[in-house]
């Protein structure tokens, strides 16, 4: 018999994942002081997946999703090393620019943004798995978005067609939207469920 989902910690971890994002991407700095460190944001991620885990069934994905968000955590602790000794520059939206950077630094950023798109398509396999109706749609959802956007990854890096670029971008802003309604909506739904069974609704 398949374990209940526990919607208060369902609708916590949410919280945490949202927080966790908006500490990565609201990226603000002073030169080289950082005053929203990345690596807090993908420990605070990472945290939030275990939420993920313990309020949910177990599924095949369960078990990697953590692996990868914690390697996610450490793979932004070397990003910012690499900011900070001028290996990396800052890039938009939680990504760091390889333009100018080595080799080593140049893998070790890639990397980071695989590794965070995989973990986001682990995330989204999983809660489709536990949850029905809507709100597992709206997951699926998600897994296609996110996986377009780890396709259109190379675009990003490798090419130097304008155009392309723009249609990379353009993939990976709808994946990150999808994402963010999608976090919402369930933390929502998650609530309001909640709510109800403590009512006898």
């Amino acid at each position: 018999m398949t374990a209940p989902v526990d919607r208060h910690l369902l609708a916590s971890s949410m919280s945490w994942l949202l927080a966790g994002i908006a500490l990565i991407v609201l990226d603000l700095r002073l030169e080289t002081f950082d005053f929203l460190f990345d690596p807090v944001g993908g420990v605070v991620v990472a945290l939030g997946i275990g939420r993920v885990v313990r309020a949910t069934p177990s599924t095949p994905v369960a078990l990697p999703l953590q692996v990868l968000a914690w390697l996610h955590a450490l793979l932004l602790v070397a990003v910012e090393v690499g900011v900070l000794t001028g290996e990396l520059a800052v890039g938009g939206a939680g990504l760091a620019d390889t333009t100018d950077a080595t080799l080593l630094w140049q893998v070790v950023a890639t990397t980071e943004t695989v590794v965070n798109a995989v973990g986001v398509i682990a995330l989204a396999q999983h809660l489709r798995r536990c949850l029905t109706g809507v709100a597992s749609d709206r997951w699926r959802q998600v897994t296609i978005a996110w996986s377009a956007s780890l396709v259109a990854l190379p675009l990003l890096l490798l090419t130097g067609a304008l155009e392309l670029v723009f249609l990379g971008l353009a993939v990976v802003a709808i994946a990150g939207v999808l994402l963010l309604v999608s976090l919402f909506a369930t933390r929502r739904a998650a609530e309001e469920d909640a709510l109800d069974r403590d009512f006898g609704g």
